[in-house]
């Protein structure tokens, strides 16, 4: 059992960057090692002697096993917030060890571990930001959390051929698993040195003993209108993302742009999404603009989905979609601080998982249904369309919450 020590309160006590930045870190490494298959999945089934549908599974368990375990290990996260850190860390390193082998089998257990790890490590991203920063930055430190995510998924398309070309797959699997492990010893060292902020209800930040009326449940979650209404509209602007990002190449198969077009495209749409989701967050809280962010994401989602069915010149349906890219991104971090600074805090890591379960649902489900209609670019993209013309009443709804960096 980890020991909780007991601090004196501090005065002037700062942010604890170290820890929120090791943190991002071990992030970053969930998101390589999921999506490390995805841009060399053909040259990886030649290369492990399996077919492409089964490489697609090294990838495709993460989804599935996150939707199983995001809601009970949120629970986990409110009751025992360091040592779930700790398991979902060292789960992390432990599966990319696994992968070195370099047979299928173990790379999909390697996988399958990780895969186990990764809701213990997004489910903290509100409360590490509650536990390590002070109220004023905790917007910022959410907004470099939920960026890293994006960074992982960015580090692992462009590394990860390069490295295979030059090196082969066991220099991929040993590169990804040296990075894996420093960021998690990273962690781990940070978890058991560092100190928390000092917070005027708890100033020794002592483990809370919660009574049974106390306890977190998901019942007390889902029950505020507010929660839900956050989850909808996260399960828009991240299933908007995924399905864009996922189908891009085939909707834009018809107007002749070809695959290394697409790709330049995705990249710079994900580059500008990581910056988006690094930097609007913080200003949009600090200077009330959430809702007129999230009606702007909706927007340029739909004037990029337009110009997909129409037919633009690559330059401009590229500058399209890095906008596009930019600000949905961003609506994950400004969410997750919304909903820090409206629910208690206790109910972040179970409010935490299930936000990041609706937009985990939200890719799922609008990418499927693109597939569906994958025939027809104009049925198609009019799921996109749909989608971001139904969210923008909720958006225009926003809930109201106030900023603690204005009192604080």
């Amino acid at each position: 059992m980890l020991e909780f020590r007991q601090q004196a309160p501090i005065a002037n006590q700062t942010t604890n960057w170290n820890t929120i930045l090791a943190f991002a870190a071990v992030a970053v490494s969930t998101q390589l090692l999921w999506v490390t298959f995805t841009p060399i999945t053909t040259e990886s089934a030649r290369l492990l002697g399996v077919s492409e549908g089964a490489v697609g599974w090294l990838s495709e368990v993460f989804p599935l096993v996150y939707v199983v375990l995001a809601i009970p290990f949120g629970l986990i996260t409110d009751r025992w917030f360091r040592p779930s850190l700790v398991l979902g860390t060292l789960l992390t390193f432990i599966g990319a060890a696994l992968r070195i082998q370099g047979h299928f089998t173990f790379i999909l257990i390697g996988q399958l571990v990780t895969s186990v790890g990764q809701p213990l490590i997004l489910n903290a991203i509100n409360k590490t930001a509650v536990v390590y920063a002070a109220p004023n930055k905790q917007t910022v430190a959410i907004s470099v959390s939920s960026a890293s995510l994006f960074l992982g998924i960015l580090l692992a398309m462009l590394s990860g051929p390069i490295i295979l070309g030059q090196f082969g797959m066991s220099g991929l699997l040993y590169a990804q698993a040296a990075f894996a492990v420093a960021t998690g010893i990273w962690l781990l060292s940070a978890l058991f040195a560092s100190r928390r902020f000092v917070h005027v209800d708890n100033p020794l930040h002592l483990p809370v003993q919660h009574s049974r009326n106390q306890q977190t449940s998901l019942r007390q979650v889902w029950a505020r209108r507010e929660i839900r209404q956050l989850c909808f509209l996260l399960f828009i602007g991240f299933g908007l993302f995924i399905a864009l990002t996922t189908w891009l190449q085939v909707l834009l198969a018809p107007k002749r742009i070809d695959a290394v077009e697409v790709g330049i495209a995705l990249a710079l749409m994900t580059a500008a999404g990581m910056i988006g989701a690094a930097i609007v967050p913080d200003w949009a809280i600090r200077r009330k603009k959430a809702k007129m962010m999230i009606l702007a994401s909706l927007i340029a989602s739909i004037a990029a989905s337009l110009y997909i069915l129409i037919g633009l010149p690559f330059w401009l349906m590229t500058s399209l979609l890095v906008i596009a890219g930019f600000l949905l991104l961003a609506d994950l971090p400004v969410v997750l601080t919304i909903s820090e600074l409206i629910a208690e805090p206790e109910q972040a890591g179970t409010v935490n998982a299930l936000l990041m379960l609706f937009g985990n649902a939200g890719g799922i489900v609008l990418a499927l249904l693109v597939q569906g209609l994958i025939a027809s670019t104009t049925a198609a993209v009019a799921v996109l369309l749909v989608g971001a013309l139904a969210a923008i009443p909720f958006a225009s709804r926003f809930p109201a919450y106030t900023d603690r960096s204005s009192t604080s």
